[in-house]
């Protein structure tokens, strides 16, 4: 039997990191991510961010590579703060680029954000 654990702190921004993500409806976004991070079978330890930018800290299992990941939620994620449109304003995309980096599971807690 394989075992894995492979934690990512990814961050990615929305188009020209413009401050996108309005603080009071955030909560709501994040809820949102967490049901796709879910979905992929995957475990979000932490989830925060700024206007204009979202950390998380995630588990995904081996068989989700992270560019499908991340190409899924960043479409998933499109479409639904488009149709929220009077809760995010400013959203009109994300940016293409994001930064993933590898933690330890003992590193794990040094990761800031708001925990899940």
């Amino acid at each position: 039997m394989s075992y894995t654990r492979l934690l990512y702190h990814l961050i990615f921004r929305p188009q020209n990191s413009i401050p996108a993500i309005t603080v009071e409806y955030e909560n709501d976004l994040y809820r949102y991510i967490w049901g796709i991070v879910k979905e992929k079978g995957g475990i979000l330890y932490r989830i925060g961010g700024m206007p204009n930018h979202i950390h998380l800290l995630l588990q995904l299992p081996p068989t989700v590579t992270l560019s499908a990941f991340m190409h899924d939620m960043k479409i998933a994620t499109h479409k639904y703060l488009c149709a929220q449109k009077e809760k995010f304003p400013l959203f009109t995309g994300w940016g293409k680029s994001y930064c993933a980096l590898t933690c330890s599971a003992m590193e794990k807690d040094k990761v800031g954000s708001v925990e899940i």
